[in-house]
């Protein structure tokens, strides 16, 4: 009888990752048997499997992620605002050390358009943070040794 999941080939793993799993179960068994060049050798060799990093962080996905997250964010704000101003702004003004946000209190009623303005700047502020962020991770993981 066949397994209906194979744990040598899980389905939704590709080629190239099933071979760098195999690749670290031989260096995780050359180490525990105390062969500890042979270990490291290998894993040089390994830190380049398909011309990347294997510890390389996704440019495009953490700036998405970050875009993303800023904007559920800024919608949260905005609800809060909506729902409860005053203590909303209290909030902030702790957050923010104690300044006083009330002075800087918009006269202007909160319009969806103001909202999808600030949501829209964060999410682009997110992914750029997230994506710079991504690519200094990966420029500095390549000098860490």
């Amino acid at each position: 009888m066949v397994p209906i999941l194979s744990v040598n080939h899980p389905p939704d793993v590709s080629a190239e990752q099933r071979a760098s799993i195999e690749l670290l179960k031989r260096i995780r068994k050359r180490r525990w048997i105390g062969e500890d060049d042979d270990a490291s050798r290998r894993e040089s060799s390994a830190a380049l499997i398909g011309g990347e990093s294997m510890d390389k962080v996704n440019a495009l996905g953490a700036g998405v992620a970050l875009a993303v997250t800023f904007a559920l964010m800024s919608a949260l704000c905005a609800v809060a605002f909506v729902l409860a101003p005053d203590a909303t702004l209290d909030f902030f003004s702790a957050f923010m050390h104690g300044l006083d946000l009330k002075v800087v209190k918009s006269a202007a009623p909160l319009s969806l358009g103001r909202v999808l303005y600030g949501l829209i700047g964060l999410s682009i502020v997110g992914f750029i943070a997230g994506f710079v962020f991504a690519w200094m991770y990966n420029v500095i993981s390549r000098y860490r040794e």
